[in-house]
């Protein structure tokens, strides 16, 4: 099986050079060269991250820079451009992944690796087959695993390989090991251990209110949703989840008629407008940090749900949709979110954490099972 496998991932690279061509020039696609064609070679590193999407790299930032801290080398790599553009900047020795088996070419294994949640490649995690393998912030839920069972000799493959595989429920555990995987411990979404730190502070003059990580559709969604008392003396900040979206929201509000300023052309124009376009990566923290209200995106489409943990660190009042089935476990660790398909504050508390695992809990596990041996 594995064999035909890697017969197909073969072919599937080739088709991906042909579209390279066709889909290069649309800015969601212009990095796509660098996963087809990775001319550059890594360092040699002690652990090789690999993850998905900006928020995860943010997510990992703080377990990253804490081995790099004690002098170990790291390996970056992710799947995304946004995540890309984060891994840059916390190691110069980052890269988008290699197509799949470009891997026998292009990637000398580090000591351990260390994936983050839904990252599962069968042939990375074959290069891998000698060394250390965690997986981290593992989910499984049960609609995932009646179709992911479909598919059992792969991902019993994949996640029976694992040394450690930390998951985020009870439920997730139990989902993972019908599919295979073995070394499995419940510890929570981690992103709760990891303590947001803003890169500036941020002046305010009104009370304001957060539209974050929002995907197609949603903004739409939840303009509809809020009255206008409660957004009367208050500036609404709309931040969009993906870059590539930017000018579609921007021309949302154009065509509805609403008067806003973006931070592109004015980064405190949240000061002089009650409309503001959050249109840069990078800055979500900073407004998590002075926002009275969030509204989290990913929640009102089917998507999931995004991190909760940043903006309850905040003690933010938190307001989400109904589709936060990727995020439960998160849930579960913070006082005062309110699920609802409606928005409406005025029952809303301060979200506040709970005390549960810590950052140095998990990194004490870990090292535990990067110093086990075989």
């Amino acid at each position: 099986m594995y064999f035909l496998y890697l017969l197909l991932s073969i072919f599937l690279y080739f088709l991906g050079l042909m579209a390279l061509i066709l889909v290069s020039f649309k800015p969601k696609y212009n990095q796509l060269y660098k996963r087809l064609l990775p001319f550059k070679a890594h360092k040699e590193a002690d652990i090789h991250f690999h993850f998905a999407s900006y928020g995860e790299a943010v997510a990992l930032s703080e377990l990253i820079m804490h081995y790099k801290n004690k002098g170990l080398k790291v390996l970056l790599t992710c799947s995304s451009k946004t995540g890309y553009m984060k891994a840059k900047e916390l190691d110069d020795n980052a890269f988008l992944l290699p197509f799949e088996p470009l891997l026998y070419l292009w990637l000398k294994p580090a000591k351990v690796l260390i994936l983050f949640e839904a990252e599962l490649y069968l042939i990375l995690t074959r290069r891998y087959k000698t060394k250390k393998s965690i997986l981290l912030n593992a989910r499984m839920k049960k609609g995932r695993y009646e179709h992911y069972k479909n598919y059992f000799w792969y991902f019993n493959e994949i996640l029976s390989s694992f040394d450690l595989i930390l998951a985020q429920s009870d439920d997730d555990k139990h989902y993972l090991e019908k599919l295979g995987a073995k070394n499995t411990e419940v510890f929570t979404n981690i992103k709760i251990t990891s303590i947001p730190k803003v890169s500036k502070n941020l002046a305010k003059n009104k009370e304001i209110i957060l539209i974050a990580s929002t995907h197609e559709g949603e903004e739409k969604i939840i303009l509809s949703k809020l009255k206008n008392d409660f957004l009367q003396d208050k500036c609404l900040i709309i931040a969009p989840r993906h870059p590539e979206r930017f000018y579609e929201v921007a021309k949302l509000l154009k065509t509805a008629n609403i008067d806003f300023i973006s931070y592109s052309n004015d980064s405190e124009g949240y000061l002089k407008s009650s409309v503001f376009l959050l249109d840069t990566l990078g800055e979500l923290i900073n407004f998590y940090a002075i926002s009275d209200y969030v509204i989290l995106g990913g929640s009102y489409v089917r998507v999931g749900g995004h991190n909760f943990a940043e903006p309850a660190y905040f003690n933010a009042r938190i307001c989400a949709g109904k589709y936060i089935y990727q995020q439960q476990a998160m849930i579960d660790c913070i006082e005062n979110i309110k699920i609802s398909d409606d928005i409406d504050f005025s029952d809303v508390k301060r979200a506040k954490i709970k005390q549960g695992y810590s950052f140095d809990d998990l990194c004490e596990i870990l090292d535990r099972t990067m110093n086990e041996t075989r």
